[in-house]
C-alpha cells in the first residue's frame, strides 16, 4: 500500500522536493550540523595597544592641563612660535611647491638649467637644528 502512495502524482510543489520521508535531509546536506555543533564564545585577551593608550590619555591630559595654565600665566608673546631664541631646538621647514615638468606644454622652451633648478625647488625640504655652541646642518632632500 505504501507503493501506490508513492507513485501517485504529487499536486504541490512541497511534494515534488520532498526527498525520502522529508526529515533532517537539510541537516544531512550541511557539512556542520547545527544540532552536533553549538557556539563557543571566548573571552578575548587584552591588547597591549589598549593599555598603552589607557596610560598616555592621561598623561595627554595633564599636559593639555599644564599648557592651559602655562597660557593663562604667562604673556601672549611667550607662546609665539615665530620668535625662537638661540638656546632652543627648532626644526624649521620650508617647501616650496612648484609645477612639476610633465604638466607644462613649453618644456622643450626651457634650458636644462632652469629645469634642474625646478626639480630641487619641488623636493627641497630643510631642515635646521638649532642649539648652542653647535653648528646648524642643513638636510637637503
Amino acid at each position: 500500500m505504501d507503493q501506490k502512495k508513492s507513485n501517485s502524482p504529487k499536486n504541490t510543489s512541497r511534494d515534488l522536493l520532498v526527498c525520502g520521508n522529508g526529515q533532517g535531509i537539510h541537516d544531512k546536506l550541511l557539512l556542520k550540523s547545527k544540532r552536533a555543533s553549538s557556539l563557543h564564545t571566548e573571552k578575548v585577551p587584552r591588547s597591549s595597544v589598549l593599555d598603552r593608550l589607557q596610560c598616555f590619555l592621561p598623561q595627554m591630559a595633564l599636559a593639555n592641563e599644564t599648557l592651559r595654565q602655562q597660557m593663562e600665566n604667562l604673556p601672549a608673546g611667550h607662546f609665539d612660535i615665530e620668535s625662537v631664541e638661540e638656546a632652543e631646538k627648532v626644526i624649521e621647514m620650508d617647501v616650496a611647491l612648484v609645477e612639476l615638468e610633465g604638466s607644462d606644454s613649453s618644456e622643450e622652451e626651457e634650458s636644462p638649467r632652469r629645469r634642474a633648478q625646478m626639480k630641487r625647488l619641488s623636493v627641497q625640504k630643510r631642515l635646521n637644528y638649532l642649539a648652542t655652541g653647535r653648528e646648524k646642518p642643513t638636510l637637503k632632500c
